[in-house]
């Protein structure tokens, strides 16, 4: 679309023209002709590429935020290892040989990696109340806390001293109290899935979902007890060896034997958007490259036939003893404002895109007033 649009003036300006007139530049009677449209159309080009450059700068620091962004947990030196097998069966004695090695700090389990928790059309609120439908939910066994580092703030979390009883309990996050306005939440009543239970303990907010959707008015997070679920979680000593990831490897082949395990890092883990992250990276990097290309062929383009049609402008200047820099002020004032009026076009239009864009992340990447400064000052 943009080549039809770029080459649909001059193709149609150009076959206007015998070729002998086009190519002498005689025979045409107005050169100034269309001036105007040229103005328009070289903002209108340049604006877009600006556009698409900042557009692209921010698309890529977002994919790496995402990477790299404080989720109000630790992510580092945490292994998540699928359940599979007899894991269902023998967590509790994998877990135990697991907390005696020396490199291991916490081991737990829950039914999503934090990163992205799914689960979240429920039934739940105060019973005498209106029944709330949405908050995520995530089920979890004693030690997900200290195996992410999770702060808590008021009450305490699952154990396993309190065995069965957990069931009859939920830990909220901060958020949920604020959203249902209790000032005293430990030991409150709330009913959940049909079921009254008790709250048992408050933990500070976590980043679990990346996303921003109108169905969820709210940042609930609930922790429900399940003592094994689709993971498991190991924190390790920061630099942990083959070695020590071999002694892990052992433990699950002796109580799963005949599955292979497969483990990551939690940090490396990919959620939907994540997953072809780097691809649109290197796509969007290649468009803005294109674009630049676009903006400076523009210029070149309008630079070259100002040029030739001021020449002999240029030459009354030269004899009148004009300088080379008042000679380049005269051919590079008409550029310079439209390079500047195409900012002032596109680059707020960029930072409303990006800032209506960045509202459906729940965190998102810093919209730096710095960045723009930088491409104003590069495309002048």
């Amino acid at each position: 679309l943009t080549g039809l649009l770029a080459g649909l003036y001059p193709a149609l300006k150009i076959s206007g023209y015998k070729p002998l007139s086009y190519i002498t530049g005689k025979g045409i009677e107005n050169p100034l002709a269309g001036r105007k449209f040229r103005r328009v159309l070289i903002v209108l080009q340049f604006g877009f590429s600006l556009f698409f450059i900042v557009i692209s700068i921010f698309v890529i620091r977002q994919f790496t935020h995402m990477k790299e962004a404080d989720l109000g947990f630790n992510r580092e030196d945490v292994l998540y290892i699928r359940t599979k097998g007899r894991v269902w069966d023998r967590y509790p004695m994998i877990k135990q040989e697991l907390e005696q090695l020396a490199f291991v700090n916490a081991v737990s389990s829950a039914s999503d990696i934090p990163v992205e928790v799914g689960y979240g059309e429920i039934d739940w609120g105060e019973r005498d109340g209106d029944h709330n439908k949405f908050a995520r939910v995530i089920r979890t066994s004693p030690g997900f806390l200290s195996t992410f580092e999770i702060d808590l703030l008021e009450g305490e979390f699952y154990t396993l001293e309190r065995d069965t009883a957990n069931y009859n309990y939920v830990v909220v996050n901060r958020s949920l109290v604020d959203y249902m306005g209790w000032e005293d939440p430990v030991g409150r009543e709330m009913y959940l899935w049909g079921h009254d239970r008790y709250i048992l303990g408050i933990v500070e907010d976590i980043q679990f979902f990346p996303f921003n959707l109108p169905a969820f008015d709210n940042e609930a997070l609930i922790y429900v007890y399940e003592p094994v679920h689709d993971y498991v979680f190991l924190r390790l000593n920061p630099g942990s060896s083959a070695a020590q990831l071999e002694t892990i490897r052992e433990v699950f082949q002796k109580h799963n034997p005949g599955y292979e395990l497969e483990f990551d890092y939690v940090r490396n883990f990919k959620f939907g958007v994540l997953e072809n992250a780097d691809g649109i990276s290197i796509i969007f990097k290649v468009f803005a490259a294109v674009a630049i290309v676009i903006a400076i062929m523009g210029l070149i383009g309008l630079s070259l036939f100002n040029n030739n049609r001021r020449t002999k402008e240029v030459g009354i200047h030269k004899v009148m003893g004009a300088q080379t820099e008042s000679v380049m002020n005269l051919l590079l004032s008409e550029l310079m404002k439209l390079v500047i009026l195409s900012n002032l076009v596109a680059l707020p239009l960029a930072y409303l895109v990006l800032w209506k864009l960045f509202q459906y992340f729940s965190y998102s990447t810093e919209l730096k007033f710095a960045v723009f400064v930088l491409v104003f000052i590069l495309s002048v």
